[in-house]
Formats: structure tokens, C-alpha cells, sequence
């Protein structure tokens, strides 16, 4: 991150997401047991960024923009939660982070990371 830029990081994480830029959400099954294996999963917008500052003491500036995706699985089991982040077309990759985690079946909201100076 910048030091001395931080409402001009806030402004450009913001922008990243309202634009709509491509967000990609891959759901991908694990090696789960028989019965979670046949676990698929969909998307349950709406989705949601914030920024974190993880700094002790906090500088002002976001080290991560936290996406907080929406999913509904048919069954209980581990899904590897995908975010990718594109320009306002759709065609240059940003940057992208990824979450390991057991979901019941129904909605979900899972907190995805990504480095706030990968953006």
C-alpha cells in the first residue's frame, strides 16, 4: 500500500466492485465423502466488499478488500471459494483470492480475502 493515499485506495477498491467488474466465483467440490461429493453450489447475490485494515495500530489503509460472497449449497461438505477480480470490461485480470471452507447445505456468506496491493 501507499502511504498518504488512503482515500484514494478506498475510492479505487470501491470503484473495483461497483462497476461491476467481473467478479468469478468457481465453486469447486473437494475429496468429500460419497454423499457430499454430489454437493453442488450457486451463487446468492447480493455480494458485498469491505476494506481491513489489519495494522496494529491501524494506518488507515486497506490490506485487504474483503468480498463477502453469497452461496447456497444442496449439502453439507468442503467448496473452494474462488474470487476474481477484472477491469470494468471484463478483459485484464486484477487480482484474485480463494477460501477453503466446509458449508452446511442453504445459504451461506463466505469472507474471501484479497491483498489490498494486489489492486
Amino acid at each position: 500500500m501507499q502511504p498518504g493515499h488512503p482515500e484514494g485506495m478506498r475510492v479505487r477498491m470501491r470503484w473495483i466492485l461497483a462497476t461491476a467488474v467481473s467478479i468469478a466465483v468457481i465453486l469447486t467440490a473437494l475429496v468429500l465423502p460419497p454423499a457430499a461429493r454430489a454437493s453442488s453450489g450457486t451463487l446468492s447475490p447480493p455480494h458485498s466488499d469491505a476494506g481491513l485494515d489489519t495494522d496494529v495500530p491501524a494506518n488507515g489503509l486497506f490490506d485487504y478488500l474483503v468480498v463477502s460472497v453469497g452461496v447456497t449449497v444442496t449439502g453439507t461438505g468442503g467448496f473452494f471459494v474462488i474470487v476474481s477480480l477484472y477491469n470494468g470490461t471484463g478483459t485484464a485480470f486484477i487480482a484474485q483470492g480463494q477460501r477453503l471452507v466446509n458449508l452446511q447445505a442453504g445459504s451461506n456468506v463466505v469472507d474471501v480475502r484479497i491483498r489490498g496491493y494486489e489492486i
